[in-house]
């Protein structure tokens, strides 16, 4: 058995492409210390429930998780079709008539982060989809209403480019063009919203706007998903990639290229201006004491409540980020 698994990986490492080590090149790494503080506090005359979730940074293929380290009891679940993972919290708050600290969540991870540059020049070949691939079937798929693939007016755009291109790397660097000069950047960090709503309005944020790419690639049957993360500089910011069979998935930033059309952000990210990723796709269903919830992004945190009584009540979710560059560069703080 040993001797058939040792040909086996012959076979994946040396026979079959294997891209990453060929198109992708990783440069000026970074090491991270984050600690992500957030307090749950209550307000009002009886008790409260919160159901909390956090978004937690994992190992990618765009960065690499050190460790981590999670105070106050928790239950990790999967979060997207990537492995990602998120912390359910439930908490119960007790009798308070004013506004109190009840409950303080930590976490404390150490990262390391670099910048992505795909070398198109070696690709030399486009193979075809596994369309039997669970990746494939998921990354293709609607996700409504965020990723609609059935939307008429998108769609005639899309066949429309993919008349102009030879395949679907050409594909996707058209749709990548289009995008930012169709559509306007507004209304940021107003959240995900439905893809009716982007394309009544003309535009969108940073994920809205990725929202029309993912959809156009989709369309066409080429895998794409949001990635969702925030920066050193407590920014948050999405951006999406696309999967290129034989080779990998492939980054890029609709929103950078229409705010700087002169750059490049096609297979070109880098960590400074993306960042770290909290998690790849979006709209993902995640469980909890009562049953299920849709949770579009967890960027920062998800949450509801419930109370024992009906009164003037509020419970205030404060969060709290402070990074450590272990380079010796400046710390950020949210």
């Amino acid at each position: 058995m040993q001797f058939l698994f040792f040909i086996w990986m012959f076979f994946q490492w040396f026979l079959l492409p294997n891209p990453r080590a060929n198109i992708f090149e990783l440069t000026n790494e970074q090491q991270y210390k984050i600690d992500v503080n957030t307090t749950v506090s209550y307000r009002g005359i009886g008790t409260a429930t919160t159901d909390l979730f956090l978004g937690i940074l994992q190992s990618n293929e765009y960065q690499e998780l050190i460790s981590s380290e999670f105070q106050f009891e928790s239950r990790t679940q999967g979060f997207g079709f990537d492995g990602d993972s998120c912390v359910y919290y439930h908490i119960e708050l007790g009798n308070r008539t004013r506004k109190w600290h009840r409950k303080l969540v930590q976490q404390s991870y150490t990262i390391k982060v670099h910048d992505v540059h795909v070398d198109f020049d070696k690709i030399d070949t486009i193979y075809p989809y596994d369309t039997s691939s669970f990746l494939y079937k998921n990354y293709t798929a609607s996700n409504p209403p965020f990723i609609e693939t059935d939307n008429v007016y998108l769609q005639n755009i899309a066949d429309s480019i993919w008349k102009q291109s030879q395949n679907v790397l050409e594909y996707a660097r058209n749709c990548y063009q289009y995008v930012p000069k169709k559509f306007q950047y507004l209304n940021p960090i107003s959240g995900f919203h439905t893809l009716d709503n982007i394309l009544a309005k003309g535009g969108g944020d940073c994920g809205n706007l990725s929202s029309v790419y993912v959809t156009l690639l989709r369309m066409q049957g080429i895998p794409a998903r949001h990635l969702v993360g925030f920066r050193s500089d407590n920014t948050l910011h999405v951006w999406s990639d696309f999967y290129l069979e034989g080779y990998g998935w492939i980054p890029l930033d609709v929103t950078y290229e229409q705010s700087d059309p002169e750059g490049d952000y096609f297979g070109h990210i880098t960590f400074k201006q993306n960042g770290f990723i909290i998690h790849r796709g979006i709209g993902h269903t995640v469980s909890y004491r009562n049953g299920f919830i849709r949770v579009p992004s967890l960027q920062t945190y998800a949450y509801q409540d419930s109370y024992s009584m009906k009164t003037n009540r509020k419970i205030i979710i404060d969060r709290e980020v402070v990074f450590e560059h272990l380079t010796g560069l400046e710390n950020g703080r949210e």
